[in-house]
């Protein structure tokens, strides 16, 4: 089903089956829950987009001003999605799709697949997936400043945040994180790591989950 954003010119293919894509439109649209404004894009940085999904927030940050978008997606039914979305608001030339995931370690792992969330998990059941870090990530693609990094990968932000060294998150300008519950007791770890190179405001706690925003000193 299309469903237009006339406001904003844009328009998504929302799947009948997922209810958590309408969801992920309303927090980009309507909540603006990562904080990115215009004004974060400078004219030759890229944005990157670590859990991807269907592409709103790629989509929203191509729309105000992003340059080039690295949109980071794993699993095979929200890859197509994001594909579709990035087709259908002719952005193909903006977004560039990276079918993989990132965490602490370079290699592969199984990913499962509930309701758009997708988790990496151990085990057998799921799909296999590349998984590399955010340091592979930014030198794999030259990615040398980042104007925003995004992070929403159902419960690895601790691991992607922790495996990363000083210099790549240095590269980045501003950082805006989702976290839920699974980061439990290491939220705090995260939050030293990050401060080392930004100034942190975390909304939330790691009992219910919430959002970490990092602006570089």
């Amino acid at each position: 089903m299309i469903i237009d954003l006339p406001e904003h010119s844009l328009k998504f293919d929302i799947r009948k089956d997922y209810d958590t894509d309408l969801v992920v439109i309303k927090e980009m649209f309507e909540e603006n829950v990562y904080e990115v404004h215009g004004w974060h894009f400078s004219e030759d940085g890229v944005t990157v987009d670590l859990g991807s999904n269907i592409g709103a927030f790629a989509i929203q940050a191509a729309s105000i001003g992003a340059k080039k978008v690295y949109a980071v997606e794993p699993e095979p039914h929200n890859i197509k999605a994001l594909k579709d979305n990035i087709a259908l608001n002719q952005l193909e030339d903006v977004i560039k799709v990276l079918e993989l995931g990132v965490s602490d370690f370079n290699g592969s792992a199984v990913i499962t697949d509930e309701g758009g969330g997708a988790t990496i998990k151990d085990g057998k059941a799921g799909a296999e997936i590349k998984v590399i870090t955010l340091d592979k990530l930014f030198k794999d693609n030259k990615i040398n400043n980042v104007d925003v990094l995004k992070i929403d990968v159902e419960g690895s932000e601790i691991e992607i945040i922790l495996a990363a060294s000083k210099e790549t998150i240095n590269k980045c300008n501003y950082i805006a994180i989702e976290f839920d519950i699974r980061s439990g007791s290491r939220l705090g770890d995260l939050v030293m790591k990050l401060s080392e190179t930004h100034h942190v405001r975390t909304m939330g706690s790691w009992e219910r989950g919430g959002m970490i925003f990092a602006n570089r000193y």
